[in-house]
């Protein structure tokens, strides 16, 4: 761990090793839960989210998350108290492969091992339609309430609990102490919409949001109103840490609270191991250059604190279906296969937003080291260039 000014540097690569996060800065999978775990988690939701609501409001607005170990001070796993533990013991199999805590002293060389030694959870409800989560750094609330700089997780998710609401975004953007954004603006997004049990995984330094602007507006008539959780947008959030984060903000959901709540269960020892891990799903990416045939008719603003605005243009699937007709009846064959694609991105469920031509910035590893194509004495800030293809997808970003 170094300290550069205000900010507290962290070593995260041995966890994004782990987590096959070492060239990806996120990565999605279906089926994430065994569905017995899943049918607990939703069952569990609505009572444990309240659990939080009833709770304290603490510096600047910030509301309580809770704290579960995983592994206890020799390494040893710590048996869980409830199936929502037990399912976050089973997103740490799916996450790193089972890999078994470093100990003490951060980062490792070595394989198989992360210095994650236990998980922050909070559950959210949404409006499908209007539900918009400011765009953000998970951190250590306490700690940046108390020392006005930033404290991330090794590895940040979400898992989604229904089929509907906004798709969450993250960008390739972080920063060292919350005043200074690297790069200045991004340039590389990610984009997944919800889907019962679909999970998502990404480092835990990036900036990422929700925003309702990009909900189907068909969210409504889709949902089954006799799901376990109806007509809302649930996810369970589960960051990993090296390190609990700081009380109050952060508290250990102990065995009187569940049993309280009647869901303290004795479970067998390893009830989280997995028969298989499902593989990761790939990114959908489509080259769409500035297509004159694409009418965009949705511009949806996004607000980056602390204070850039961006704005992403989305052509919607009606106006596209009707460029594929048209094209179509025009028997135009580069239009019609441009316009397939583009739709078929428009509805695809995780999609990889490029923009910007030659060279783009992607953050560190960590701050400590640069990338191998960089020089070997870069500074703990400096951002190293990464190549990436010239591509224009579905959104075209516009800063402003």
């Amino acid at each position: 761990m170094l300290t550069y000014a205000a900010a507290l540097l962290e070593d995260h690569s041995a966890s994004w090793l782990e987590a096959g996060l070492s060239d990806a800065l996120a990565r999605v999978s279906y089926d994430a839960l065994s569905p017995a775990f899943l049918s607990a988690v939703q069952s569990a939701a609505p009572r444990l989210l309240h659990e939080s609501l009833d709770g304290g409001t603490y510096l600047f607005g910030k509301k309580n998350t809770w704290w579960v170990p995983l592994f206890d001070s020799s390494g040893a796993r710590v048996p869980p108290q409830s199936e929502l533990e037990a399912a976050i013991h089973q997103l740490y199999e799916l996450d790193f492969g089972g890999a078994r805590v470093c100990g003490s002293g951060g980062g490792s060389s070595r394989s198989g091992c992360t210095p994650i030694v236990g998980a922050e959870w909070w559950f959210q409800e949404q409006d499908p339609v209007a539900g918009s989560v400011g765009f953000h750094y998970d951190k250590d609330e306490a700690y940046a309430s108390e020392h006005m700089t930033m404290r991330f997780p090794e590895v940040s998710t979400v898992t989604y609990l229904s089929a509907v609401g906004a798709p969450t975004i993250i960008f390739n953007q972080t920063t060292p102490d919350g005043n200074v954004e690297i790069p200045e603006l991004p340039r590389l997004g990610f984009l997944v919409r919800p889907r019962p049990n679909k999970h998502l995984v990404f480092r835990g330094n990036l900036q990422h949001g929700v925003s309702a602007d990009l909900a189907a507006p068909s969210s409504l008539a889709e949902t089954d109103g006799a799901a376990p959780l109806g007509a809302k947008r649930w996810t369970l959030l589960v960051n990993f840490w090296r390190t609990k984060p700081m009380g109050p903000n952060c508290v250990e959901f102990d065995t009187a609270r569940w049993r309280r709540l009647g869901l303290l269960r004795e479970l067998g020892r390893d009830s989280w191991r997995v028969a298989s891990t499902p593989p990761p799903v790939d990114w959908t990416i489509i080259d769409l250059e500035a297509p004159r045939y694409v009418t965009r008719v949705k511009r949806v603003a996004i607000e980056l604190p602390p204070t850039d605005l961006l704005y992403l243009d989305f052509p919607s699937r009606e106006a596209l279906r009707a460029t594929l007709a048209a094209a179509e009846a025009r028997a135009l064959p580069q239009a019609l296969s441009d316009a397939r694609a583009a739709l078929a991105a428009a509805e695809a469920e995780n999609l990889r937003l490029e923009w910007g031509v030659g060279m783009s910035d992607l953050p560190p590893s960590h701050y400590a080291d640069c990338h191998a194509d960089c020089h070997a004495d870069c500074l703990p800030h400096q951002v190293c260039p990464i190549s990436l293809r010239a591509t224009m997808l579905i959104a075209m970003l516009i800063a402003c």
